[in-house]
């Protein structure tokens, strides 16, 4: 995360940036931090709707809520990136793993 600080300055304007540091909380496990990270990356969805970087934020989120053992929450953001990607190649990798990881909630 501290290879990350230098790039604050471009957060408004690059996903990437936001979307490492995201990362980067949820692989450590400080998981509050990290929700805030992609929280921040939905709500600038509206500037560039078409970013990769928003379906993996919702899936990041629903991983973050996994981990938490909000099963619930988990599972409404899972369906809620389906609903985003109702469209997408059935065998686009994150897709693929998202639904994996959405049947072993059930």
């Amino acid at each position: 995360m501290e290879d990350l600080e230098p790039a604050k300055p471009y957060d408004g304007t690059a996903f990437g940036v936001i979307y490492a540091r995201a990362e980067a909380y949820r692989r450590a496990g400080e998981l509050p931090q990290a929700i805030a990270e992609y929280e921040r990356i939905l709500k600038l969805r509206t500037f560039i709707p078409t970013d990769i970087g928003i379906p993996l934020a919702r899936l990041g989120l629903a991983r973050v809520y996994a981990q938490q053992g909000d099963a619930a929450k988990a599972r409404t953001t899972y369906q809620d990136l389906f609903a985003q990607w109702k469209d997408a190649d059935p065998d686009f990798a994150p897709l693929l793993a998202a639904k994996a990881e959405y049947a072993k909630l059930q």
